[in-house]
C-alpha cells in the first residue's frame, strides 16, 4: 500500500531544530544574558520552555504567550529586567540559522515527483515558523501549513491533526 498524503512536522524532522536553537540561545545569551554561564543558561531556558509546553499541550497556557513569557521567566531568574526585544532577537537568529536535516529535501522533492500530497503540521510560533518555511523554500512543496499557535492547540492533541487533515 503507498500513501498518498505525507503529513511532516518541521522541527527536528525537515529542520534541524536542534543546531538553530543552540546558535539562537547562544547568541541570546551572548547580547542579553552575558554574566550567566552558557550550561546554565541553556539549562534553565529548557526547563522554563518545556514546562509552559507541557502547561499548552494539556490546555493550561494560551500557545501565543509561551514566546515571551520564557524570556520573562529567565529575566526574573537571573534579576535583569524584563524586555520584549528579547523574545524577538531569539526568533530572528533561529529563523537565520534554520537548516535542512540532512536528505529532508530530497525527501520532499521525490515525493512531490510521484505525486504525493505533502503538508506540514508544527508547534511553534506562527511568525518563527512561516520565516523558516520561506527562508528554506519548504512552500514550494506544500501550501498546507497548520501552527500550533494560530489554531490554539498543540501535539500531541488529536485535535490537531484532525484539524490538519
Amino acid at each position: 500500500m503507498q500513501f498518498q498524503s505525507y503529513l511532516f512536522d518541521l522541527d527536528d524532522t525537515l529542520i534541524d531544530f536542534k543546531a538553530s536553537e543552540s546558535i539562537g540561545l547562544q547568541k541570546c545569551r551572548e547580547a542579553h544574558f552575558p554574566l550567566v554561564e552558557r550550561a546554565s543558561f541553556e539549562k534553565d531556558f529548557h526547563a522554563i520552555n518545556r514546562s509552559l509546553w507541557q502547561s499548552a499541550e494539556q490546555g493550561d497556557f494560551p500557545i501565543g504567550q509561551i514566546d515571551q513569557e520564557r524570556f520573562a521567566r529567565l529575566c526574573r531568574l537571573y534579576d535583569r529586567e524584563e524586555d520584549q526585544k528579547i523574545a524577538a532577537y531569539y526568533g530572528e537568529s533561529l529563523v537565520q540559522h534554520s537548516s535542512w536535516i540532512e536528505g529532508a529535501r530530497e525527501l520532499l522533492v521525490a515525493l512531490q515527483e510521484c505525486g504525493a500530497k505533502i503538508g506540514y503540521l508544527t508547534n511553534g510560533f506562527s511568525r518563527i515558523q512561516k520565516a523558516k518555511v520561506e527562508k528554506l523554500g519548504l512552500n514550494r512543496f506544500s501550501e498546507v501549513l497548520v501552527i500550533s499557535e494560530e489554531v490554539g492547540m498543540a501535539k500531541p492533541k488529536p485535535e490537531i491533526f484532525f484539524h490538519a487533515l
